[in-house]
């Protein structure tokens, strides 16, 4: 089975995007059978920040995770 890190990489390669929200992440990933919740999320981008990943607290509690350095397909 696909680590919550790789499932999470996957994300931003099949989105092409470099930014999404936490739950945007869970809604992708729950959408293709792999379950996880916003915390998860959380703990694993951050265990990968600052190599990887930019954790940005947002004014509505929220959190954003961007993908740094760019990933190309």
């Amino acid at each position: 089975m696909t680590s919550l890190e790789d499932a999470i990489l996957l994300v931003f390669i099949k989105r092409n995007q470099r930014e999404f929200k936490d739950s945007e992440i869970v809604n992708f990933l729950n959408g293709r059978g792999f379950h996880c919740d916003s915390d998860a999320v959380r703990r694993h981008a951050r265990a990968l920040s600052p190599a990887l990943f930019q954790i940005i607290y947002n004014t509505d509690n929220s959190v954003s995770i961007r993908v740094d350095p760019i990933v190309n397909k």
